[in-house]
């Protein structure tokens, strides 16, 4: 799942539009936009170019793309 906002807002700090990264993924807005907002699946091709032209760290990579929810209460069944 990603998450959309982080990922928003360092598209915000680079100064990137969603026109210009989907010109650069080769790929359209509004299958950009799909992605984004987790209507469709970003392809690991895709989330490795998105780290270089964006000069993402590892971990904030991880972050976007590989957000998890966790519900606590699930995990402390018995307690």
């Amino acid at each position: 799942m990603t998450n959309t906002e982080l990922l928003k807002q360092c598209l915000r700090e680079k100064h990137f539009t969603l026109q210009k990264l989907a010109d650069q993924l080769n790929i359209s807005v509004s299958a950009l936009s799909r992605k984004i907002n987790n209507k469709n699946e970003f392809k690991s091709i895709e989330i490795n170019a998105i780290q270089q032209i964006l000069k993402l760290s590892d971990k904030t990579r991880d972050i976007i793309f590989f957000a998890t929810i966790v519900d606590l209460k699930s995990t402390n069944k018995g307690e």
